[in-house]
């Protein structure tokens, strides 16, 4: 830009405005000129910044919805295992090293275990070895068991029967052995390529959630 200035005669010289200097790199002095406080912002913006997340929420959620069944690890059996189970007028102890779980969701559970039937009669002992616990409904070598608790055992010849707590007879299904099962426990959950197992020794039935 120029100006005009006035010399000792009164006559108009022209005067020309140094070019602004602009802060050198790394001086910390900013090159922006100052906002202007009565500029609007422009309108769509800021809600656009306030729906990413939204926007990201679903793929967050993904590996949460995906996530199968899990076997729960023994330290935490005890903080879930009931310690016994009422039937026939008394409490069956659980044999806490004879348990096992399978965690669906958050406090939804798939409970089996092993109690001490000693101080039972002879024909009770003869059909009762343990107790099914769950959450939720599931199906049990394709049988179909809903919430609650039920008492089992597994004959030498390998069928499953399952009971309420009247004593009556649910269902009995037949179960297949496994013979390359290396180690067999008395009884354990297993996640395998077919769905979860249950096993009692080399024996066992896939267990399916609904």
């Amino acid at each position: 830009m120029t100006l005009k200035r006035a010399d000792a005669g009164g006559r108009p010289v022209p005067v020309r405005r140094p070019p602004a200097r602009l802060p050198r790199p790394g001086s910390g002095v900013s090159s922006h000129a100052p906002a202007d406080p009565t500029r609007r912002p422009v309108p769509g913006r800021r809600p656009a910044v306030a729906l990413c997340p939204l926007a990201l929420l679903p793929w967050l959620l993904v590996p949460v919805l995906a996530q199968g069944p899990v076997i729960v690890p023994e330290e935490e059996l005890p903080r879930i295992v009931p310690t016994g189970f009422y039937y026939e007028g008394q409490v069956a102890p659980t044999q806490m090293r004879n348990a096992a779980a399978v965690r669906i969701r958050d406090r939804k559970h798939v409970i089996a275990t092993l109690v001490d039937n000693s101080g039972y009669a002879s024909e009770i002992r003869a059909k009762i070895e343990g107790f099914w616990a769950t959450d939720v409904p599931v199906r049990l070598g394709g049988r179909s068991l809903e919430v609650g608790v039920y008492p089992f055992g597994v004959t030498a010849e390998g069928v499953l029967n399952v009971y309420d707590l009247a004593g009556t007879l649910r269902f009995s299904v037949k179960t297949v052995r496994d013979a390359s099962l290396r180690n067999p426990r008395p009884l354990a959950m297993v996640i395998a390529d077919d769905g979860v197992r249950f096993y009692r020794g080399r024996n066992y039935v896939l267990v399916g959630f609904r």
